[in-house]
């Protein structure tokens, strides 16, 4: 029962972001008074997309700049242990190439909503649909990237934290320096 309800809740989602998206992309019809209303409209869904993906990135920003510090704190320490942390610095490597990547798709992101913006008024309904479509793919992929980052933080880098301090279980025992491990 609740799969199914989970299920439907999906789909109401998206459809009301695909609904979002057309009624962006409507620009002016022929023959009809409002049309500069609905370009108005159409621009203005535009501007709040364009906000909200600037909004993203700077706390994703923020989040990863903490999250870094914490990582490279809890390397520092482990490694005035004595312990070898050359597995874990290659894996900071990783996490940093990762999050360069989800910094360039966000900008890309940015980029295609400002276009986006320049076609509403200037340009065919077709053209400022396949813009939206193309912003909506764009979006996607920097979901994906940020889930990849977090899925790699914790079977990578927190596994490898834990095993360099000598804790064996999953998550049970949380004491300070495992806290310290910045969930991103």
């Amino acid at each position: 029962m609740r799969r199914a309800i989970g299920i439907a809740a999906v789909v109401v989602v998206v459809t009301l972001a695909l609904t979002g998206f057309a009624s962006a992309a409507q620009t002016a019809p022929s023959g009809k008074k409002d049309a500069g209303a609905r370009i108005e409209k159409a621009k203005n869904r535009i501007e709040k997309m364009i906000s909200r993906a600037e909004q993203m990135k700077k706390k994703a920003i923020n989040r990863t700049r903490k999250a870094r510090d914490k990582l490279n704190k809890v390397a520092g320490k482990l490694k005035a242990q004595g312990k070898d942390i050359s597995k874990l610095l290659a894996d900071l490597d990783v996490l940093e190439s990762k999050l360069k990547t989800a910094g360039q798709d966000a900008d890309a992101l940015i980029n295609k909503l400002k276009e986006a913006r320049g076609l509403a008024s200037q340009a065919t309904v077709e053209q400022l649909k396949a813009a939206l479509k193309s912003a909506g793919e764009i979006r996607g992929r920097v979901r994906a990237d940020i889930k990849e980052i977090r899925q790699y933080v914790r079977t990578v880098i927190r596994p490898e934290i834990r095993s360099l301090r000598g804790n064996s279980g999953n998550s049970g025992g949380m004491n300070k320096e495992t806290r310290a491990v910045p969930a991103i």
